[in-house]
């Protein structure tokens, strides 16, 4: 989900996996396969260590997490892996794809990964929460790569599609109607708290993650279970 969330901590060698060069990488990927939604699968090499793609990954990974979409250049990040320009073109397709590819890795270890009742939504959501902050405390955070590039209009497709695709839509699917606007609004409450929390750090917010839990568990069945009607025009 986009509250915290990294790729895995893993040390990235500086050589390419074994049997893979710049002049032979791997084919571009898609930035998602259609018919399962998942982040894609990172290749093993025969050795078992990550292989180049995984490493510009992570890189890419990194840099937008620090600075902007625009302001982040496949140059800058072949230069992290040390592997030329041309091989990252050829692995990803194109910057977009690449930053796609990056939120994905990110946010791939926090999500809702099955269909959820409607009373079931509130605690299963206050837990996704408190667990994000333990496990991805000093990695890399689906909020800093979204905060960074929301001015960029092409970065703002991407995480528009994504937070429709992995958040708003698993919540809905077991709401009662309006779905879409319950499951919206819930998605707004995380981010909203996410960004005080992990990019403002206010104390409040930072001290106690189970009483954040806890209050956003209770807010989250408010939502649920409200009975609202849009007014008459």
């Amino acid at each position: 989900m986009f509250l915290a969330g990294n790729a895995e901590g893993r040390s990235f060698a500086s050589e390419p996996a074994e049997g893979e060069t710049p002049e032979n990488p791997p084919a571009a990927a898609e930035s998602r396969p259609a018919a399962t939604g998942a982040a894609p699968r990172r290749r093993a090499s025969a050795s078992g260590r990550p292989t180049t793609r995984d490493r510009i990954l992570a890189a890419a990974m990194q840099r937008f997490a620090r600075g902007s979409y625009d302001n982040t250049g496949l140059r800058d990040i072949a230069a992290d892996v040390g592997v030329d320009v041309a091989y990252v073109h050829r692995s990803f397709g194109s910057k977009e794809a690449l930053f796609a590819q990056a939120l994905d890795a990110a946010t791939s270890h926090s999500r809702l990964k099955t269909r959820l009742a409607k009373d079931e939504l509130p605690r299963a959501i206050a837990e996704l929460f408190a667990q994000s902050t333990d496990l991805y405390r000093e990695k890399v955070r689906p909020l800093d790569i979204m905060i960074r590039s929301m001015g960029s209009p092409a970065a703002t497709r991407i995480l528009s599609r994504r937070l429709s695709e992995e958040l708003i839509a698993p919540i809905s699917l077991g709401l009662d109607a309006p779905q879409e606007m319950r499951a919206t609004m819930i998605a707004s409450l995380l981010l909203g708290i996410g960004i005080v929390r992990d990019v403002l750090q206010l104390p409040a917010l930072t001290r106690d993650t189970r009483q954040v839990a806890s209050f956003l568990e209770v807010i989250v069945e408010a939502i649920v279970e409200a009975d609202c009607e849009a007014p008459e025009a």
